[in-house]
């Protein structure tokens, strides 16, 4: 069998982490069960194993903690509602992905929430309140747009699976 050998990466930038690495992940822990998106154990196992006060931190080394916090909690919301498509069995079945997706993006873009939606859902009103705070005009309809392009890919990922 032949061996390789890797040449070592060059990387010219340093590895920075926020700072508020530590901070950030617990906050969006507690974010996530204050909005009962946690309600099996299993779950908030697998969400501290992702880390993502971490990840966010090393992607956003010079980001304020209000900004890092809900980036993470962003990050985490996208996390939890892929897990819960393919808990389900959702994953495969592009209609109904696409029912989830259409009702997130609705509540997201400001729409009113219903007594029947999700925790999930509801966690968007949370996270669209803080984002507002931040946008500049025109921001929130770019964000949006990627937001639709993602939910997009993810039905089309649905599919592909079925």
């Amino acid at each position: 069998m032949e061996r390789w050998e890797l040449p070592e990466l060059y990387c010219p930038f340093p590895s920075l982490v926020n700072r508020h690495a530590d901070v950030v992940g617990r906050s969006t822990l507690e974010w996530a069960g204050r909005h009962g998106l946690l309600t099996e154990p299993n779950q908030r196992y697998r969400l501290e194993a992702v880390r993502v006060g971490w990840l966010i931190a090393r992607t956003n080394p010079t980001t304020s903690l209000e900004a890092l916090q809900l980036l993470a909690d962003w990050c985490t919301w996208l996390f939890l509602q892929d897990d819960q498509c393919d808990e389900r069995g959702i994953g495969k079945d592009p209609d109904a992905v696409a029912a989830i997706h259409s009702r997130s993006y609705e509540v997201l873009a400001g729409a009113s929430l219903r007594r029947d939606d999700r925790p999930l859902t509801r966690a968007l009103v949370d996270l669209r309140e803080r984002l507002m705070v931040r946008a500049r005009p025109g921001w929130m309809e770019r964000f949006l747009n990627a937001v639709a392009g993602s939910f997009n890919a993810s039905i089309w990922e649905a599919g592909n699976r079925a």
